[in-house]
Parts: C-alpha cells; structure tokens; sequence
C-alpha cells in the first residue's frame, strides 16, 4: 500500500526543509568588490521597435552613457538599441565604446547579425583596453526570439521584426568582465 502524507505534512516539511538549507552557505565572495552603475532609460517598448525608436534610445541612453562615472562595471538592458550592432550609427557606436576608455567595464544587450539575416539575441561586454566578448541567449522567448512550429502564418501577420532568432552556442564561457 502506498505511504500517503497529508498535504499539510508536505507543506511543513518543505518548509522545514527550506529553512534548513538556508543555512548553508551556497556561495563564497571571490576577490574585492566592484561597483555597479545600471543604466534603465525608460523607453516603452512599444516604441522602441517603431518608426523614431532609435531616435528615442540614443536620448535615452547617450547622456546616460557619457554621464557613468565611478563605476567598475556599467550595466545596460536587454535589446537596449533597436538595431543590430552592425547597424549603429558612428555616434552611438563612439558612446558605448567610451565607458571602457573611461576605465569601466559595460555589458549591453543587442542583436548581433551573424550571418546576413540570422539575428542573435546577445549579451556584449567591452572591457578596458579594448577586449570585446559577447554571450548569444540560448533560451529564447517564442513569438518574441523564434517562432513555434506551425505558427510562421501568425508571424507574417503580426510583421515582428527579428521575429526568429538562432539559440546560442551550447556552451559559451564567461564574460570577464570588471
């Protein structure tokens, strides 16, 4: 016969559980700590795909860029630019790779066109001196990153932009980054 538990014995032993483990230290500081500028320029995403959504972005995040100071890592959101990198304007470009000749790490998200037509949704760190490095999202979003089987048609409907994205390496390393 099978050993049956009430649902309020399962609850308490959860919880009991739960705290039990808080205990346990999971993780350990490693080195100094840094200091930590995030950057949110407020841009409803429901202009920032539309026609002057770049516009809106670069007020946004320009003055926000030129302005972080006293930081060891500056911190943007993702997708933060409509566009793919290769597609910034030269004075965008020039604002983001500033902050590391300002001596901070920044970490961004955009979309990477790799090759002609396949966009990826990714992570880029620019350290100081100049090292670039990037993180392609593996685990994407359906109907925002790719498009579910059978549901091309609702998508060529709807015309969402970068609507279908290729996942990410398997494994990809760490961005060392501050």
């Amino acid at each position: 016969r099978a050993w049956r538990l009430a649902p309020a014995a399962v609850a308490a032993v959860l919880l009991a559980g739960g705290a039990a483990l808080r205990a346990i230290d999971w993780s350990a500081p490693a080195g100094e700590p840094i200091r930590v500028q995030l950057l949110q320029g407020n841009v409803p995403q429901n202009l920032k795909f539309a026609d002057g959504g770049m516009a809106l972005s670069e007020e946004a995040y320009l003055p926000l860029l030129a302005n972080a100071a006293q930081a060891d890592l500056v911190v943007m959101p993702e997708s933060v630019l409509p566009l793919p990198l290769s597609h910034l304007p030269d004075p965008t470009l020039q604002a983001l790779a500033d902050v590391p000749r300002r001596g901070a790490a920044l970490i961004f998200g955009i979309f990477i066109e790799e090759p002609r037509g396949h966009y990826y949704n990714s992570a880029v760190g620019l350290a100081p001196g100049g090292t670039s490095q990037r993180y392609s999202k593996r685990h994407l979003v359906p109907f925002g990153e790719f498009i579910p089987w059978g549901f091309r048609w609702f998508v060529d409907l709807m015309q969402m932009p970068i609507g279908d994205q290729p996942r990410g390496a398997p494994y990809q390393g760490p961005l060392d980054l501050a």
